[in-house]
Parts: structure tokens; sequence; C-alpha cells
């Protein structure tokens, strides 16, 4: 899916009715594949990833402290924009 593609897609839900396969596309075009890959597996929709803690994280088997913030900042600077 192209960028604009994909951005006019988000634009058209609210963060909170995405699916899982919808926060998966948004995390690997945003974060990355291999995290996208993790969220899918733990079924992370749209009301989760809002509510998305460091624990929440961690919890998910992503220890790198340095990963966890990033994938926290993508979220906070990205998803509420979106």
């Amino acid at each position: 899916m192209s960028e604009l593609k994909n951005a006019r897609k988000y634009n058209s839900l609210m963060v909170k009715d995405w699916t899982k396969d919808d926060v998966c596309d948004w995390v690997q075009s945003t974060i990355s594949e291999e995290i996208a890959r993790i969220f899918d597996d733990n079924n992370i929709n749209g009301i989760d990833i809002l509510d998305l803690t460091q624990e929440d994280i961690k919890s998910m088997d992503i220890q790198d402290e340095t990963v966890i913030q990033d994938i926290m900042l993508c979220i906070s600077s990205n998803v509420y924009e979106v």
C-alpha cells in the first residue's frame, strides 16, 4: 500500500476503531516489520495501542529499553495525530 493511500486509510478511521491488521500495517510502516509481527502475535488493536505502556511492551518479550522507548515515542508522536 502506498504511503499516501495508507495515510488516507488511517485518516478515515479513528485509532480506537483500528483492527489488528490496521495496527500492524501502521507499525510496519512507522516502526518496523519485526515489531509489527510481535504486535500481530499479541493481537494489538486500536484500543490496545492507545493504552499501551512500557510494561505491556515488555510483556510481549521486547526487553531492549532503547527499542521500548522508540516504540513509545513513535506511538505518542504519531498515533494521536493520525
